[in-house]
Protein backbone atom coordinates (compact mmCIF):
# COMPACT_ATOMS: atom_id res chain seq x y z
CA UNK A 1 0.00 0.00 0.00
CA UNK A 2 1.03 3.50 -0.67
CA UNK A 3 -0.14 6.40 1.44
CA UNK A 4 1.75 9.86 1.15
CA UNK A 5 5.08 10.51 -0.38
CA UNK A 6 8.16 11.80 0.77
CA UNK A 7 8.52 15.05 -1.34
CA UNK A 8 12.12 15.38 -0.84
CA UNK A 9 12.55 11.87 -2.84
CA UNK A 10 11.52 13.96 -5.31
CA UNK A 11 11.89 17.16 -7.34
CA UNK A 12 10.11 20.72 -6.37
CA UNK A 13 10.77 23.39 -8.72
CA UNK A 14 11.07 26.61 -7.08
CA UNK A 15 11.52 28.90 -10.13
CA UNK A 16 9.83 28.57 -13.27
CA UNK A 17 13.05 27.60 -15.36
CA UNK A 18 12.32 23.92 -15.81
CA UNK A 19 11.00 22.09 -18.66
CA UNK A 20 10.02 18.95 -19.56
CA UNK A 21 9.02 17.14 -22.91
CA UNK A 22 9.10 14.16 -24.67
CA UNK A 23 12.46 12.74 -26.09
CA UNK A 24 11.87 14.16 -28.89
CA UNK A 25 10.84 17.76 -28.04
CA UNK A 26 12.45 17.73 -24.03
CA UNK A 27 11.45 21.24 -23.35
CA UNK A 28 7.97 21.51 -24.73
CA UNK A 29 6.42 22.67 -21.43
CA UNK A 30 7.80 25.31 -19.13
CA UNK A 31 7.19 24.10 -15.43
CA UNK A 32 5.96 27.13 -13.29
CA UNK A 33 5.83 25.16 -10.18
CA UNK A 34 3.67 21.84 -7.80
CA UNK A 35 0.48 22.01 -8.29
CA UNK A 36 -0.23 18.69 -5.83
CA UNK A 37 1.37 15.98 -3.91
CA UNK A 38 0.94 13.13 -2.54
CA UNK A 39 0.50 9.40 -2.96
CA UNK A 40 -1.00 9.45 -5.98
CA UNK A 41 2.19 11.27 -7.35
CA UNK A 42 2.82 15.00 -8.66
CA UNK A 43 1.26 17.40 -10.56
CA UNK A 44 2.70 19.94 -12.56
CA UNK A 45 1.39 23.70 -13.43
CA UNK A 46 3.13 24.42 -16.27
CA UNK A 47 2.81 26.02 -19.90
CA UNK A 48 2.76 25.58 -23.56
CA UNK A 49 4.53 27.91 -26.16
CA UNK A 50 1.75 28.02 -28.96
CA UNK A 51 3.04 31.15 -31.70
CA UNK A 52 3.82 33.13 -28.87
CA UNK A 53 0.71 32.03 -26.87
CA UNK A 54 1.50 30.73 -23.44
CA UNK A 55 -1.39 27.66 -22.90
CA UNK A 56 -1.98 26.46 -18.98
CA UNK A 57 -1.40 23.37 -18.67
CA UNK A 58 -1.44 20.29 -16.07
CA UNK A 59 1.41 17.66 -16.00
CA UNK A 60 0.76 14.25 -14.47
CA UNK A 61 3.59 11.92 -13.57
CA UNK A 62 1.46 8.59 -14.20
CA UNK A 63 4.54 6.08 -13.52
CA UNK A 64 8.56 6.22 -13.21
CA UNK A 65 9.30 2.25 -12.80
CA UNK A 66 12.29 2.10 -15.36
CA UNK A 67 12.11 -2.08 -15.68
CA UNK A 68 8.05 -1.48 -17.59
CA UNK A 69 7.79 1.80 -18.13
CA UNK A 70 7.63 0.54 -22.30
CA UNK A 71 4.93 -1.28 -21.17
CA UNK A 72 2.80 1.75 -19.50
CA UNK A 73 3.76 3.72 -22.22
CA UNK A 74 2.10 1.63 -24.93
CA UNK A 75 -1.15 1.54 -22.57
CA UNK A 76 -1.57 4.98 -21.65
CA UNK A 77 -1.01 6.00 -25.33
CA UNK A 78 -3.80 3.97 -26.10
CA UNK A 79 -5.63 5.31 -23.30
CA UNK A 80 -4.76 9.03 -24.50
CA UNK A 81 -5.95 8.63 -27.87
CA UNK A 82 -9.54 8.02 -26.81
CA UNK A 83 -9.50 10.20 -23.79
CA UNK A 84 -8.67 13.33 -26.16
CA UNK A 85 -11.83 12.64 -28.43
CA UNK A 86 -13.65 13.15 -25.40
CA UNK A 87 -15.10 16.58 -25.68
CA UNK A 88 -17.16 17.92 -22.82
CA UNK A 89 -17.26 21.31 -21.00
CA UNK A 90 -17.18 19.91 -17.70
CA UNK A 91 -14.46 17.11 -18.23
CA UNK A 92 -10.80 18.64 -18.22
CA UNK A 93 -9.69 18.02 -21.93
CA UNK A 94 -6.02 15.52 -22.08
CA UNK A 95 -3.87 16.76 -24.43
CA UNK A 96 -0.85 14.00 -24.80
CA UNK A 97 1.30 11.24 -22.70
CA UNK A 98 5.12 10.98 -23.48
CA UNK A 99 8.20 9.32 -21.76
CA UNK A 100 10.33 12.34 -21.22
CA UNK A 101 13.51 13.15 -18.86
CA UNK A 102 12.90 15.23 -15.33
CA UNK A 103 12.38 18.69 -15.07
CA UNK A 104 15.36 20.26 -16.24
CA UNK A 105 17.14 23.71 -17.34
CA UNK A 106 16.05 24.74 -20.82
CA UNK A 107 18.09 22.66 -23.32
CA UNK A 108 20.15 20.48 -20.22
CA UNK A 109 17.79 17.36 -20.29
CA UNK A 110 19.63 14.35 -17.92
CA UNK A 111 20.30 11.45 -19.96
CA UNK A 112 18.76 9.47 -17.21
CA UNK A 113 15.57 9.35 -14.83
CA UNK A 114 12.68 9.27 -17.34
CA UNK A 115 9.11 9.16 -16.42
CA UNK A 116 5.78 9.10 -18.02
CA UNK A 117 3.93 12.03 -18.13
CA UNK A 118 0.32 12.88 -18.36
CA UNK A 119 -0.59 16.51 -20.07
CA UNK A 120 -3.85 17.91 -19.48
CA UNK A 121 -5.49 21.47 -20.20
CA UNK A 122 -5.13 23.48 -16.78
CA UNK A 123 -8.84 24.40 -15.10
CA UNK A 124 -8.60 27.58 -13.45
CA UNK A 125 -11.21 28.20 -10.45
CA UNK A 126 -11.90 26.96 -7.38
CA UNK A 127 -11.99 23.26 -5.46
CA UNK A 128 -15.68 22.14 -5.28
CA UNK A 129 -15.20 21.32 -1.80
CA UNK A 130 -14.02 25.45 -1.40
CA UNK A 131 -16.61 26.98 -3.80
CA UNK A 132 -19.49 25.41 -2.12
CA UNK A 133 -18.70 26.96 1.62
CA UNK A 134 -21.61 29.15 2.61
CA UNK A 135 -23.84 28.73 -0.70
CA UNK A 136 -27.37 28.20 -1.39
CA UNK A 137 -28.27 24.24 -1.87
CA UNK A 138 -30.06 25.44 -4.84
CA UNK A 139 -26.39 26.99 -6.23
CA UNK A 140 -24.25 23.56 -5.11
CA UNK A 141 -26.98 21.50 -6.79
CA UNK A 142 -27.45 22.90 -9.87
CA UNK A 143 -22.98 22.67 -10.23
CA UNK A 144 -23.84 19.04 -8.91
CA UNK A 145 -26.19 18.72 -11.65
CA UNK A 146 -23.98 19.44 -14.43
CA UNK A 147 -21.28 17.33 -13.18
CA UNK A 148 -23.34 14.29 -12.92
CA UNK A 149 -24.25 14.46 -16.37
CA UNK A 150 -20.98 14.62 -17.51
CA UNK A 151 -20.33 11.47 -15.44
CA UNK A 152 -23.36 9.93 -17.50
CA UNK A 153 -21.30 10.85 -20.51
CA UNK A 154 -18.02 9.43 -19.30
CA UNK A 155 -19.05 6.68 -18.52
CA UNK A 156 -21.95 6.49 -21.50
CA UNK A 157 -18.90 6.26 -24.30
CA UNK A 158 -21.01 8.28 -26.41
CA UNK A 159 -17.64 11.06 -26.79
CA UNK A 160 -15.17 8.28 -26.83
CA UNK A 161 -15.63 6.27 -29.55
CA UNK A 162 -17.98 3.68 -27.46
CA UNK A 163 -15.99 3.38 -25.03
CA UNK A 164 -17.02 4.05 -21.60
CA UNK A 165 -14.22 5.30 -19.25
CA UNK A 166 -14.22 5.40 -15.34
CA UNK A 167 -12.63 7.94 -13.53
CA UNK A 168 -11.76 6.21 -10.38
CA UNK A 169 -10.99 9.16 -8.37
CA UNK A 170 -13.89 11.44 -8.27
CA UNK A 171 -13.66 13.59 -5.00
CA UNK A 172 -14.68 17.59 -4.26
CA UNK A 173 -10.97 18.05 -4.37
CA UNK A 174 -10.33 16.54 -8.27
CA UNK A 175 -14.02 19.09 -9.01
CA UNK A 176 -12.92 22.39 -10.31
CA UNK A 177 -16.04 25.23 -10.73
CA UNK A 178 -15.29 27.88 -13.33
CA UNK A 179 -17.44 30.68 -13.80
CA UNK A 180 -19.99 28.33 -12.29
CA UNK A 181 -19.54 25.18 -14.17
CA UNK A 182 -18.29 21.57 -12.91
CA UNK A 183 -14.77 20.30 -14.03
CA UNK A 184 -13.85 17.07 -13.62
CA UNK A 185 -9.83 17.22 -13.51
CA UNK A 186 -7.14 14.52 -13.23
CA UNK A 187 -7.44 11.35 -15.72
CA UNK A 188 -4.50 10.11 -14.25
CA UNK A 189 -6.07 6.83 -13.20
CA UNK A 190 -8.98 6.69 -15.90
CA UNK A 191 -9.46 3.15 -17.47
CA UNK A 192 -11.98 1.86 -20.09
CA UNK A 193 -15.18 0.32 -18.56
CA UNK A 194 -13.99 -3.53 -20.55
CA UNK A 195 -10.73 -4.84 -21.10
CA UNK A 196 -8.96 -2.81 -18.11
CA UNK A 197 -6.40 -5.24 -16.82
CA UNK A 198 -6.41 -3.63 -13.29
CA UNK A 199 -2.66 -4.81 -11.23
CA UNK A 200 -3.20 -1.84 -9.09
CA UNK A 201 -6.15 -0.50 -6.98
CA UNK A 202 -6.30 3.60 -6.48
CA UNK A 203 -8.93 4.79 -4.02
CA UNK A 204 -9.89 8.01 -1.55
CA UNK A 205 -10.56 6.77 1.66
CA UNK A 206 -13.24 8.98 2.45
CA UNK A 207 -15.47 8.37 -0.90
CA UNK A 208 -13.96 5.05 -2.34
CA UNK A 209 -16.90 2.62 -2.49
CA UNK A 210 -16.66 -0.50 -0.23
CA UNK A 211 -15.82 -3.16 -3.37
CA UNK A 212 -12.49 -0.81 -4.12
CA UNK A 213 -11.49 -0.68 -0.85
CA UNK A 214 -11.53 -3.88 -0.53
CA UNK A 215 -9.83 -4.60 -3.96
CA UNK A 216 -12.23 -5.54 -6.56
CA UNK A 217 -12.06 -3.57 -10.18
CA UNK A 218 -13.51 -0.70 -10.25
CA UNK A 219 -16.69 -0.41 -12.59
CA UNK A 220 -18.91 2.56 -13.00
CA UNK A 221 -21.06 2.17 -9.89
CA UNK A 222 -17.97 2.68 -8.06
CA UNK A 223 -17.40 6.17 -10.20
CA UNK A 224 -21.33 6.71 -8.99
CA UNK A 225 -20.60 5.73 -5.45
CA UNK A 226 -17.51 8.09 -4.94
CA UNK A 227 -19.87 10.81 -6.74
CA UNK A 228 -22.32 10.62 -4.32
CA UNK A 229 -19.96 10.60 -1.42
CA UNK A 230 -18.69 13.79 -2.71
CA UNK A 231 -22.20 15.47 -3.32
CA UNK A 232 -23.22 14.22 0.26
CA UNK A 233 -20.00 16.01 1.57
CA UNK A 234 -19.95 19.52 -0.04
CA UNK A 235 -23.40 19.68 0.80
CA UNK A 236 -23.77 18.61 4.73
CA UNK A 237 -20.22 18.40 5.48
CA UNK A 238 -20.97 14.89 6.33
CA UNK A 239 -18.54 12.07 5.37
CA UNK A 240 -21.24 9.21 4.29
CA UNK A 241 -18.43 6.77 5.02
CA UNK A 242 -18.28 7.96 8.78
CA UNK A 243 -21.96 8.61 9.34
CA UNK A 244 -25.30 6.27 9.65
CA UNK A 245 -27.71 6.59 6.77
CA UNK A 246 -29.93 8.30 9.44
CA UNK A 247 -27.63 10.93 10.08
CA UNK A 248 -26.67 11.47 6.38
CA UNK A 249 -30.91 12.01 5.90
CA UNK A 250 -31.23 14.37 8.43
CA UNK A 251 -28.34 16.53 7.22
CA UNK A 252 -29.94 16.65 3.16
CA UNK A 253 -33.22 17.96 4.93
CA UNK A 254 -31.67 20.30 6.48
CA UNK A 255 -29.33 21.37 3.97
CA UNK A 256 -32.88 21.84 1.80
CA UNK A 257 -32.06 18.85 -0.47
CA UNK A 258 -35.17 17.43 -2.20
CA UNK A 259 -36.34 14.18 -0.64
CA UNK A 260 -36.08 12.56 -3.92
CA UNK A 261 -32.91 13.40 -4.85
CA UNK A 262 -31.17 12.44 -1.40
CA UNK A 263 -33.30 9.20 -1.22
CA UNK A 264 -31.33 8.62 -4.54
CA UNK A 265 -27.92 9.71 -3.27
CA UNK A 266 -28.58 7.77 -0.58
CA UNK A 267 -29.63 4.73 -2.94
CA UNK A 268 -26.37 5.61 -4.61
CA UNK A 269 -24.58 4.71 -1.58
CA UNK A 270 -25.05 1.30 -0.71
CA UNK A 271 -22.88 -1.39 -0.74
CA UNK A 272 -23.73 -3.70 -2.85
CA UNK A 273 -22.85 -2.60 -6.34
CA UNK A 274 -25.77 -4.05 -8.20
CA UNK A 275 -28.60 -1.94 -6.22
CA UNK A 276 -27.18 0.84 -7.18
CA UNK A 277 -29.25 3.70 -9.54
CA UNK A 278 -27.42 3.30 -13.08
CA UNK A 279 -27.11 6.63 -13.59
CA UNK A 280 -27.16 9.83 -12.04
CA UNK A 281 -28.40 13.23 -13.86
CA UNK A 282 -31.90 12.39 -13.98
CA UNK A 283 -32.41 12.62 -10.44
CA UNK A 284 -31.05 16.22 -10.32
CA UNK A 285 -34.06 18.44 -9.59
CA UNK A 286 -34.85 21.58 -8.72
CA UNK A 287 -34.88 22.23 -4.70
CA UNK A 288 -38.07 24.13 -4.92
CA UNK A 289 -39.34 20.86 -6.13
CA UNK A 290 -42.37 19.40 -4.26
CA UNK A 291 -41.25 17.15 -1.66
CA UNK A 292 -41.33 13.13 -2.77
CA UNK A 293 -41.68 10.71 -0.30
CA UNK A 294 -39.22 8.22 0.60
CA UNK A 295 -40.52 4.23 0.80
CA UNK A 296 -39.56 2.27 1.06
CA UNK A 297 -36.23 3.84 3.77
CA UNK A 298 -32.84 3.45 1.90
CA UNK A 299 -30.44 0.97 3.00
CA UNK A 300 -27.92 1.73 5.59
CA UNK A 301 -25.31 3.89 4.31
CA UNK A 302 -21.63 1.35 4.08
CA UNK A 303 -19.44 2.54 7.21
CA UNK A 304 -15.87 1.97 6.74
CA UNK A 305 -13.08 0.89 9.37
CA UNK A 306 -10.90 3.80 8.55
CA UNK A 307 -10.84 7.17 6.72
CA UNK A 308 -8.34 9.45 5.39
CA UNK A 309 -8.92 12.32 2.49
CA UNK A 310 -5.41 10.88 0.67
CA UNK A 311 -5.84 8.79 -2.35
CA UNK A 312 -4.46 5.28 -1.86
CA UNK A 313 -2.73 2.95 -4.07
CA UNK A 314 -2.38 -1.19 -3.48
CA UNK A 315 -2.02 -4.47 -5.13
CA UNK A 316 -5.42 -6.08 -4.67
CA UNK A 317 -3.03 -8.70 -3.61
CA UNK A 318 -2.28 -6.69 -0.33
CA UNK A 319 -3.72 -7.12 2.93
Amino acid sequence: MQEGADESSWWAPHTPDHWVGPRGDPDRYRVLGTAAAGGEGRLLRGELDLDGNPIPVAIKILHDDQEDLGEWERRWTRQTEILRTVSHPSLVGVREVFVGADPHLRGDPPSTGNRLYLVMNWAAGERLDMWAKGRPAVEVIAVLGALAEAVDYLHSGRGSNGVGVIHRDIKPANVIVSAGRPILVDFGFARFVQGADETVVVYSRSFAAPEVVRGDPPDPSSDRFAFAASAVSVLTGLVPSRSSTPEVSQALADAGVPQALAAHLLATLVADPRLRPPDLAPWYTPVDAAPVPITPPPPEVPTAAAHSPSTVMRSPADP
